[in-house]
Parts: C-alpha cells; structure tokens; sequence
C-alpha cells in the first residue's frame, strides 16, 4: 500500500484511443461518473431498483438540462456533477450516455453515469 495521500476522485480515467496513425488521444466521452440524482421524482424513484438503467437525455432550454428517464420517458431527476459540462458537450456531439441505479436510500438516488 502507497504511504501517498489518497485521492477522493474515484471517477475512471479517460480512456486512450489509437487513431490509426499510431498516435494514441484520450477520448473524453468515454468516462464514468457516480452522482446522486437532482431534483428526484418521488413516483419515479420509488419505482426504481437496484441495477436498473436509465437514459441520459439532453433537454435543450433556456436552460440546457440532461435528465435520467426510465423506460417509460418519465424523468427520474437530473444529472449535476462535476462532470455535467463534459457530459453536455458529448452528448450535443452524439454520444449516448445510461445511467445505472447503484444505490436508493429514500428519496436519494445514486446513479454511475457510462457511454452507452
């Protein structure tokens, strides 16, 4: 064990990407991010378990919001960390995004953001 001082940012790298010209870039679309659900939809949330994926949608405003919406469209909450202008920018750029459910503790729901 490192006797370094530990980090509290546990998200996954960005992931390396050949090119095909044997230059390697990092794709920064391709991450991971575990966040709690903004704003929660009670009815939503409480029909929501464990290991269940929902879609990232952006919703264009005034202002722009990305939402989690289960199966049925219906909004769980929205997405608000950190990696929120990150997400936005891939998502305007095509990239598609779930949300797996990792954890509900009454109305608090624990999401880790993926590429789809």
């Amino acid at each position: 064990m490192s006797g370094g001082p530990q980090s509290s940012d546990w998200r996954e790298p960005a992931r390396p990407v050949r090119d095909g010209t044997g230059v390697t870039a990092v794709d920064l679309c391709d991450f991971t991010d575990r966040t709690p659900l903004a704003s929660p939809n009670p009815p939503v949330i409480r029909s929501l378990s464990v290991g269940d994926l929902l879609s990232i949608i952006l919703v264009k405003g005034p202002p722009t919001v990305v939402e989690a919406r289960n199966g049925q469209g219906q909004t769980a909450g929205s997405i608000t960390s950190t990696m929120l202008a990150q997400l936005t920018e891939c998502l305007q750029g095509g990239r598609q995004y779930v949300a797996e459910v990792i954890s509900i503790h009454g109305g608090t729901c624990i999401v880790e953001v993926r590429p789809k």
